[in-house]
């Protein structure tokens, strides 16, 4: 009796170690294994380059987006799913500052208030697999 409840066990301790392995080995770990797309290239404003901030990607039919920071030359580079996305610039997010002196002042931006709405940008983007180069030059 005892050599059957051990067996018993020994099968339940196998069947709980292999079947997670077999589960993982099947789904895959980490990615989504939904199609994606390099996007990147530079952001202007009045066709000189736009040197801080951030490029917001939202697509309306997943609810999900990303977004890139921009660099000192106005490059901006990120990944994301193939799809349809709504575009928007923001300038970069305030920088905490002394608590003595108050709330942190946001910086001087290159980026017209229009383009900081995705609903008002009038920008857009589908991201096909592989490089996607969309610049973006900001008009007043």
């Amino acid at each position: 009796m005892l050599r059957k409840r051990n067996d018993f066990l020994v099968g339940r301790v196998l069947i709980g170690l292999v079947l997670p392995v077999a589960v993982l080995a099947l789904v895959g770990c980490g990615g989504s294994g939904k199609a994606k797309g390099s996007v990147s290239c530079q952001v202007t404003y009045n066709s000189q380059p736009v040197t801080e901030g951030e490029v917001h990607f939202f697509s309306k039919e997943r609810g999900a987006g990303g977004f890139a920071k921009i660099d000192g030359s106005g490059k901006y580079a990120t990944e994301l799913e193939t799809g349809k996305y709504v575009v928007h610039v923001t300038p970069p997010p305030p920088i905490a500052g002394d608590p003595k002196l108050g709330p942190p002042k946001a910086s001087a931006s290159k980026i017209p208030q229009k383009y900081r709405d995705a609903e008002k940008s009038g920008l857009s983007l589908t991201v096909v697999e592989g490089k996607n180069d969309y610049p973006i030059d900001l008009k007043d």
